[in-house]
């Protein structure tokens, strides 16, 4: 119960041997594969008990049928990689916490569980985003929009959580494709989050409100003024009826006005602009 590794690597070496053929010592051998990842993981050493769920998994799965004990293999496997990818994002390694968080992934993949298995490729794309690697988050984040579109015919026979989940890849795929300077790709995110949302807080809700203004201002750096102002104009038309349920946090509503002067500025109404900038 001590020496967990020391256990764990002897009987790796005892699989080099011809028993492994034999099914009963293959069964043997994943026993003892489980007690050892479960003895590690009551000892906190994480590190070991995968490597030992690891281990189990693989011969486990080489039966046809998949039994109790695979599927506690399963689970372990998955429990702790999540806990080394937290422990990896406490201390913001965040390739190690993309290298824990991908099997996460593929395990829960494997499994045919996919909300939970796209949760996880959100969290890879933020860990994307933190290195600054925008490109590769949004494929991430493509992947998982076109798992949570699989099987389903239109957003109006999606489920509420995956519906979530998927204004999530949009939100984090705009910022992407903004902090890559890809316009139209931001653009066309916006253009999908905002039938998403309406449809499950109505038209002109809060957020709602704030993906038109970050629409708004996306289009004002894209030189399209009027459009911008059509947009943003929406929403300060609604805010003013004062409705807390409408109204946005500062921020957006500060890029709202900033917008709205920016449009006012362009079509030459100066005094209109200095009057919002105020």
């Amino acid at each position: 119960r001590d020496n967990h590794r020391t256990a764990l690597n002897r009987l790796i070496s005892l699989q080099e041997g011809g028993g492994m053929k034999n099914d009963d010592f293959r069964r043997q051998m994943a026993d003892s594969m489980l007690m050892v990842a479960e003895s590690a993981k009551e000892a906190n050493k994480i590190s070991v008990a995968i490597d030992a769920y690891e281990e189990a998994h693989t011969l486990l799965k080489q039966d046809d049928a998949v039994g109790e004990d695979t599927k506690i293999a399963m689970k372990g496997c998955i429990r702790c990689h999540k806990l080394m990818a937290m422990e990896m994002e406490s201390i913001n390694s965040y390739g190690s916490a993309i290298s824990h968080r991908s099997r996460v992934y593929q395990l829960l993949d494997e499994d045919n569980r996919a909300i939970p298995a796209c949760q996880q490729q959100v969290m890879i794309a933020h860990h994307h985003v933190a290195k600054e690697e925008y490109a590769k988050s949004a494929v991430v984040l493509s992947e998982a929009s076109r798992r949570l579109h699989k099987g389903v015919r239109s957003i109006d026979d999606m489920a509420f959580d995956r519906r979530d989940l998927l204004i999530q890849c949009h939100q984090m795929q705009a910022i992407c494709y903004n902090r890559s300077k890809k316009w139209n790709e931001a653009l066309e995110q916006y253009d999908k989050i905002l039938p998403l949302v309406a449809k499950r807080e109505g038209q002109g809700g809060k957020e709602y409100n704030s993906a038109l203004i970050h629409k708004s201002a996306l289009l004002v750096g894209m030189g399209n003024h009027r459009l911008a102002g059509s947009s943003v104009n929406k929403y300060l038309k609604l805010a003013e009826l004062s409705d807390p349920n409408l109204i946005v946090d500062d921020l957006d509503h500060v890029l709202a006005l900033d917008t709205c002067a920016a449009t006012h500025l362009k079509m030459g109404n100066v005094d209109k602009a200095i009057s919002i900038f105020e």
